[in-house]
């Protein structure tokens, strides 16, 4: 997974349009949580502004 968050934060063109300063570490949260189901909770940097959608089952 590491290999893909580096390649993660070579897409400029995506990361310019993020809801928050993308890092190493947050987006290998992000693909840790993506790879085992869990929809919510991921680490948010202190004072963000981003909305998170929460899907209900």
């Amino acid at each position: 997974m590491a290999d893909l968050a580096e390649l993660g934060l070579r897409s400029t063109r995506l990361l310019a349009i993020a809801p928050l300063e993308p890092s190493r570490d947050l987006l290998l949260d992000i693909l840790s949580r993506a790879h085992a189901g869990i929809l919510d909770g991921a680490k948010v940097t202190k004072g963000a502004n981003v909305r998170v959608a929460r899907t209900h089952t």
